[in-house]
This record gives structure tokens, sequence and C-alpha cells, in this order.
């Protein structure tokens, strides 16, 4: 199958992005699948807010690694200093 093309927001609401982090955060404390369906659907303002520190977020969670997953998502919360 062909690749999808990767999308990144040009511009998004800091509020929405900190919003998801903070409900990324609670999913991902407690290992549910529902954070993949989560990271898929907001993935485009993820990647823009979260820089390379998605990749490995979204990585983590597709190899079901909560708690990498929930490391790297702190990890890009810090580095972009959002505020949950």
């Amino acid at each position: 199958p062909a690749a999808r093309p990767v999308q990144v927001a040009e511009q998004f609401d800091p509020a929405e992005l900190s919003a998801v982090c903070r409900d990324l955060q609670g999913l991902l404390a407690y290992d549910n699948p529902q954070a993949a369906d989560l990271i898929q659907e907001y993935a485009p303002i993820l990647r823009a807010g979260l820089g390379d520190s998605f990749r490995k977020m979204q990585g983590a969670v597709d190899a079901f690694d909560f708690p990498a997953a929930l490391s790297a998502l702190d990890e890009g919360v810090a580095q972009a200093g959002i505020r949950l």
C-alpha cells in the first residue's frame, strides 16, 4: 500500500493543543488504547506542536508501550512550553 502523506497543521489553536495533550496524558497514564484514536484524529496539530516527540509518542503507542508514549508526550509538552 502507498504511504499516506504526513499532515502537519500550519496553524493551530494552542488551547486546543493543550486540551488534546491533557486528554492524551490521561489515556496514556491508564494504558488506554483509545490514545491511538486520539493521536490519529489530532495528528496534524500534535505533530506541529510536539515536533520530534510526536514521532516517539506515536511509535510507542503503535507498540502498545504506553509508559514510553507518556514519557514522549511529557517531553514534547515540556519542550513546547504547553501548559496542561
